[in-house]
């Protein structure tokens, strides 16, 4: 009986709930996000579910669209080994990035 029809009913109160009390946040991450993405607060994505069913998920766009002036899309600064070559550079090479980052952690490297 849990299983079957008291668990959804909690799920769905539950997520209610929260969506109620955090909505005033997510107004104001909506409102920066607009304003900051060019009237694009939200990111669209298409991912397989239940049965290998097909459904979008929106979530809030954190990324930008900027690009160069080859068109390609510009860095966002999230790690050492991002900024030093990203997928073209091994996982061996990206530890590593990293590792020396962390190490020499200071306001000048940032």
């Amino acid at each position: 009986m849990y299983k079957n029809y008291l668990k959804r009913i909690f799920d769905f109160l539950a997520a209610f709930f929260g969506l109620l009390l955090l909505s005033p946040i997510f107004l104001l991450v909506m409102v920066g996000l607009y304003f900051a993405n060019q009237g694009k607060p939200f990111f669209f994505q298409a991912r397989p579910g239940l049965n290998e069913k097909m459904f979008k998920i929106i979530k809030f766009k954190t990324m930008n669209d900027k690009k160069d002036k080859g068109r390609n899309f510009l860095p966002e600064i999230t790690g050492w080994a991002q900024v030093n070559g990203r997928n073209a550079i091994s996982w061996q090479k990206k530890f590593e990035l990293d590792v020396w980052y962390v190490d020499l952690l200071s306001f000048k490297t940032d």
